[in-house]
């Protein structure tokens, strides 16, 4: 499958081996990497202009949603809980205000959809699932000082 392991809790899978996501139009400028750590200070995430590496140590969900794990959908959907945590977390650099939040929001979706068209996922699926972030999803990529205003 891949260089994750399924655990028995909530969120259900642990990266065992870095990933390394070769990204399009990074919202992260050319001389800057961006770091997601631990608790403890451990990096887990670092995000530069052209690739996103994702080290052991992280967890996540997999697809959320009305959805299945299968092999076509666990890589997109580590990537695209990477880069809404991100958001949340203000890793990410964008400026203040709604409208680039959303435009970053924009790009972590449509590189869900080709990380799952790169996986072989059916184009109806494929579709589907793009659907279902676009129209359901921006509450988990909002900061949650954001929450408090709406």
């Amino acid at each position: 499958m891949g260089n994750y392991e399924e655990i028995k809790r909530s969120p259900k899978y642990l990266v065992t081996d870095t990933y390394c996501f070769q990204l399009r139009h990074s919202p992260v400028p050319d001389d800057v990497t961006v770091h997601l750590y631990d608790e403890d200070g451990k990096p887990l995430v670092d995000i530069d202009n052209v690739a996103m590496y994702v080290h052991p140590g992280y967890e996540w969900d997999g697809a959320s949603g009305p959805t299945i794990d299968t092999d076509n959908t666990m890589e997109a959907a580590l990537l695209h809980d990477v880069a809404y945590q991100c958001l949340r977390e203000r890793v990410l650099p964008h400026p203040l205000g709604t409208r680039s939040h959303k435009k970053v929001r924009k790009w972590a979706d449509k590189e869900f959809r080709r990380f799952l068209k790169q996986e072989g996922m059916f184009i109806i699926r494929r579709w589907y699932y793009y659907l279902g972030v676009r129209g359901f999803a921006a509450y988990a990529a909002r900061p949650p000082d954001e929450d408090s205003k709406r």
